[in-house]
């Protein structure tokens, strides 16, 4: 990345760890000119961009669960981060270009010196070459899906693991449930006898859609 234009970086993390580590970071062999970086310090997301900017979320995200975290630099030089969709802190900030040289984009480390490695997992990162909207985020966010049943659990389940980190399982109950372990087209799937058989998903605010224009 470089130049003065707008752009962000987004990832889904999940962590319970307290240490400093980098999601994704930018720098060259030798100094810092052209550094950003975006991490989990303490359980907190920080977003820099080197003589730039520099910040922290007011919202830790080392829970254990899943969290959607971006970075964003505007063209006025401001910064934002948002987490999960929402947007958590605004950071003053000079536009202050990266450098166009060699540099390395490292995700999960700081490959330079060694240290600050990720543990945890991280999912769909993307580096954007605009910074993008509120609503725009939103819409990143609703890329993952809210609710997915493999239905592939073992026979004699009563309980259809939901693998999304709403983690919204399905259940059943005794001569209604459908014959669990039953070799499907994409690994196992759940038989349904056509009389009686179903899987219930239990009200939640999360399965609403985002409002018309996101």
């Amino acid at each position: 990345v470089a130049g003065q234009g707008s752009f962000g970086v987004a990832a889904w993390i999940k962590t319970t760890s307290a240490a400093t580590q980098i999601v994704a970071q930018q720098r060259g062999p030798i100094d810092n000119t052209s550094a950003f970086l975006l991490e989990v310090d303490s359980g907190y997301v920080r977003w820099l961009s080197y003589q730039g900017f520099d910040g922290f979320s007011t919202r830790q995200v080392n829970d254990g669960n899943w969290h959607h975290i971006v970075g964003a630099r505007e063209t006025s030089g401001i910064a934002k981060i948002y987490i999960d969709g929402v947007l958590d802190k605004t950071i003053a900030g000079v536009l202050r270009a990266p450098a166009a040289d060699v540099v390395t984009v490292t995700i999960g480390g700081d490959l330079r010196a060694n240290r600050e490695y990720f543990n945890g997992m991280i999912d769909d990162l993307v580096v954007l070459n605009s910074a993008p909207t509120a609503q725009e985020v939103t819409q990143l966010v609703f890329e993952a899906p809210i609710l997915s049943l493999h239905l592939d659990d073992p026979s004699g389940s009563r309980t259809f693991t939901d693998v999304t980190r709403l983690r919204m399982d399905g259940t059943c109950f005794g001569a209604t449930c459908p014959l669990a372990g039953v070799a499907g087209q994409v690994r196992e799937g759940a038989r349904f006898d056509g009389v009686d058989d179903f899987v219930t998903i239990a009200p939640a605010s999360t399965l609403d859609l985002p409002p018309l224009g996101y």
